[in-house]
């Protein structure tokens, strides 16, 4: 598959998705807020992957001095237009060519599902090297254990590689190198009845269905 086919089908993917789910900016707003609060004090960020810069726009609000990268021309000329500080490039070349110790926070929003398990690894070996002492990585992706996210969700996206659940992402932030780090789960901010039916398939399967679909680590370097 050729790399701007794969880029295409990933934006048309990515659209449809949202078009299909009724994800409306003031929910991907508050759905990623809270994640914010853990990069007071950490300028500069670096949003890898960061679409049409809504996390962007929530960070410059803080006043916290940010980044973001993509590799999509749609979601850069959206940045652009927004007036939203942004490079086009692709997020590991990009990790690539930055300076040691360049960066207080990476923030890297649902990119990590789309990487092969060497490139998931060197997401991680790359941040540490690029982050300064007491940086954080946030790493966000689908939580498989939520059965709508198992079943179809994260399938309806054909640029999706593989699932990577908490084992996982904790095992490869020890392999880079991270100490401390804490796995986390959240959801999207839908309102309460969604949430109700998760609770309630929760109880029915005994703990096995996870009620929020949103699964993320921290670490601090």
């Amino acid at each position: 598959m050729s790399e701007g086919y794969s880029r295409r089908l990933s934006e048309n993917c990515y659209r449809s998705l949202y078009q299909e789910c009724g994800c409306k900016e003031e929910i991907h707003s508050a759905t990623l807020e809270p994640f914010a609060a853990e990069f007071a004090g950490c300028s500069p960020v670096l949003d890898l992957g960061c679409g049409s810069g809504m996390f962007l726009r929530i960070l410059l609000a803080r006043n916290i001095t940010c980044v973001g990268v993509d590799a999509s021309e749609e979601c850069v000329k959206a940045c652009g237009r927004a007036s939203l500080p942004v490079v086009k490039a692709d997020a590991l070349e990009y990790l690539r060519g930055a300076a040691v110790s360049s960066y207080g926070g990476i923030f890297c929003s649902h990119l990590i599902e789309h990487l092969t398990p060497p490139h998931a690894l060197e997401l991680f070996t790359e941040a540490y090297r690029v982050l300064r002492a007491g940086g954080k990585l946030v790493v966000l992706t689908p939580n498989f254990r939520h059965l709508t996210v198992a079943v179809e969700g994260f399938w309806l996206d054909l640029t999706h590689v593989r699932p990577y659940p908490a084992l996982i992402l904790n095992t490869l932030a020890t392999m880079a190198g991270f100490q401390e780090k804490k796995c986390l789960t959240y959801r999207t901010k839908n309102g309460l009845i969604p949430y109700l039916g998760n609770v309630v398939r929760w109880l029915l399967t005994g703990g096995l269905h996870a009620p929020a679909g949103g699964l993320g680590i921290v670490c601090v370097k």
